[in-house]
């Protein structure tokens, strides 16, 4: 994923001292905190957009297709998932079992 891809290029050019360091293990050389944060703020991003298009649509008295209340209602759904599990998986899981 492109996600973990970055957090490794950012890993991977000479550190500076100021900055904060990553921790290097089991499950290879992977920023932990920034993932965690960045997961949440796709969660936190996607939520507003499903549930705004939708909700915007039916204030609005516009029938949507089938497909783009599918679309809006799993936007809504699969914003909350990464919204409550990036900062378990990536901020206290790996950490731990590294």
């Amino acid at each position: 994923m492109w996600l973990f891809r970055f957090a490794e290029a950012k890993g991977s050019s000479a550190e500076s001292a100021d900055s904060a360091p990553t921790m290097t293990g089991r499950y290879g050389h992977l920023d932990y905190p920034t993932l965690a944060k960045r997961g949440t703020l796709l969660g936190l991003c996607l939520f507003p957009v499903g549930a705004a298009g939708e909700l915007g649509a039916h204030a609005l008295g516009h029938r949507l297709a089938a497909w783009k209340t599918t679309l809006l209602l799993d936007a809504e759904v699969l914003g909350v998932a990464p919204f409550l599990l990036s900062p378990l998986t990536f901020g206290v899981v790996p950490p731990l079992t590294e």
